[in-house]
């Protein structure tokens, strides 16, 4: 009888998972495990969204890290075949499974005649999927060795359903943001502040973040409009909370864009960071040290870490500061960028109007976007140029000049971040006078030519504004919704080249 207890007690120590809905095969030799080898593709559909685009690249990039392997990335256009890596979902007959296994919010991850299917049912899911088969599979070992029926099904994410705060039920609380960001970077000829990740995003992604994980919505405030409580969720520096100005100063997350903190004060859950990005990012820190715990309260002191953000700076002009839009805090195009590209990408506004590139090249916003050491480089000047009466656009010598003056910033650039990315974009094609119209469409080709000789990324947005009949309400600057199909533009281009770290 005790032999027949024991053997029943180790088989269900061998089936159990917290994590997984279904029990992982694990490779009893060669026969039963099939290797991720240079045959691989990785198959994302044919209008994937940039969670799946990135989901694929991270995927690539942690196959070469553990083997050294190049995989390319192929849309689900191309026949399919036997040694595939599936994200998202892709037009593939094992693709359907997933998606019905992964349920309203969950992911679903399997193996299936040596190909492998991995489906989130949303951008955070799909997201923790990859990382998920990453960390089992593929860092582990160069041989990346994957059981043959391997299935990894997480249904529920709510894992913390009854979740508290130091004892208090987490659906007692409110969220609460900072009434601005601390990514604004002041523009002294313009007296204005131009914000890009901001705060009330960061705190609706928490939102989101916390309903992924215990299934309670909460309310989400600024702190302009509601008065301290015992019960609240801060994001951010909420100037009238001394529990926060302490921690501030206490783990010196204030000034750094990449630092975050988070943890209880008495009742309060505190989500910190230099940056929206990094408070955003301090939430899931907690969510992911909730799935963790034991039990369903969470009362651990501050925890302070870091989070390697991607640094996008756009650099250029009236187009790039945000001119003639209502609010220029709101409605500039890297407002718009960031949303497009994510918390992981922190991008951060150095638009000044009126300057020609070469004035712009002098100016504190050039220098302050060197010292922000970026990994991507937006670059979108000469409209100013091409203005007849600014008289730099006369003649071959001065186009030469400008190209030279793009030459010596991208260099600058190369020198702090030798694997810096940089776009070009062409100016928008409408002006106040044909003579101005006419050096926009000889800057466009002017623009190309230099990317091309500099190796470096071109965005046609003259064209496209032209196409598509953009609305230029004062026969020169765009409105809200122009700078929105600015960003739309630039992120096109974007999402397909841009790393991911």
């Amino acid at each position: 009888m005790k032999k027949i207890i024991s053997a029943i007690l180790i088989c269900a120590v061998l089936c159990v998972s917290f994590s997984f809905t279904a029990c992982q095969t694990k490779p009893q030799g060669k026969d039963l495990a099939f290797n991720i080898t240079k045959d691989y593709k990785i198959v994302i559909p044919e209008s994937a969204s940039f969670s799946e685009i990135s989901a694929a690249k991270k995927l690539s990039q942690a196959v070469n890290k553990s083997s050294g392997i190049d995989l390319p990335i192929i849309n689900d256009s191309a026949a399919s075949d036997s040694n595939e890596l599936v994200i998202g979902n892709a037009k593939r007959d094992g693709v359907s499974r997933a998606v019905g296994n992964a349920g309203e919010h969950g992911y679903s991850i399997y193996a299936s005649q040596n190909n492998v299917f991995i489906y989130g049912a949303s951008e955070r899911a799909l997201e923790l999927a990859v990382e998920k088969f990453i960390s089992t599979y593929i860092s582990i070992s160069a041989a990346m060795a994957v059981p043959v029926n391997m299935s990894m099904v997480y249904k529920d994410l709510f894992s913390k359903k009854n979740l508290t705060l130091n004892g208090v039920e987490i659906s007692k609380y409110t969220i609460v943001y900072a009434a601005e960001g601390t990514t604004t970077h002041y523009r002294s000829n313009v007296n204005a502040w131009v914000e890009c990740a901001k705060y009330e995003d960061a705190a609706n992604a928490i939102a989101d973040e916390i309903y992924l994980l215990t299934e309670q919505r909460l309310n989400v405030v600024p702190a302009s409009e509601t008065t301290p409580s015992d019960y609240e969720i801060l994001v951010g520096k909420v100037a009238d909370r001394e529990e926060v100005l302490q921690f501030y100063v206490t783990h010196g997350v204030g000034y750094s864009d990449e630092r975050y903190a988070y943890g209880m004060v008495g009742t309060k859950l505190l989500f910190s960071g230099g940056s929206p990005n990094s408070a955003y990012f301090a939430s899931r820190a907690f969510t992911k040290a909730c799935r963790e715990m034991r039990s369903s309260d969470f009362s651990k002191e501050l925890l302070s870490q870091s989070v390697d953000l991607s640094k996008v700076v756009c650099i250029g002009d009236d187009m790039v500061h945000g001119s003639s839009s209502t609010a220029i805090n709101r409605y500039n195009y890297a407002v718009y960028l960031q949303k497009m590209l994510g918390f992981k990408y922190y991008v951060a506004n150095y638009g000044v109007p009126g300057l020609t590139a070469a004035e712009y090249e002098q100016s504190n916003e050039y220098k302050l976007s060197l010292s922000a050491v970026p990994d991507v480089v937006i670059i979108m000047l000469g409209f100013n140029d091409a203005n007849p009466s600014e008289n730099v656009w006369k003649n071959a010598e001065d186009k030469e000049a400008y190209v030279q003056t793009l030459t010596r910033m991208v260099n600058e650039y190369r020198k702090i971040n030798s694997g810096v990315q940089i776009y070009f974009v062409s100016s928008t094609h409408k002006a106040t006078s044909q003579k101005w119209e006419e050096n926009l469409t000889e800057l466009a080709a002017t623009i190309s030519a230099a990317a091309i000789e500099l190796d470096e990324a071109y965005v046609d947005v003259h064209t496209v504004s032209r196409e598509q009949e953009w609305v230029f309400p004062d026969g020169r600057h765009l409105k809200n919704e122009g700078y929105e199909k600015l960003a739309t533009t630039i992120f096109d281009a974007l999402k397909t080249s841009i790393k991911v770290k």
